[in-house]
């Protein structure tokens, strides 16, 4: 089983949620806070 993936808000890419940037498209994950809810 994988571990929860990050979808790139610009490219929809899934990106491991240790990356800061996406490689894909490059966007910086720094640049949206609101990627993935951190509650809890």
């Amino acid at each position: 089983m994988r571990a929860s993936v990050t979808r790139c808000p610009e490219c929809g890419w899934e990106i491991d949620p240790e990356d800061e940037m996406c490689p894909n498209c490059g966007a910086y994950l720094a640049d949206y806070e609101d990627v993935e809810p951190s509650e809890g």
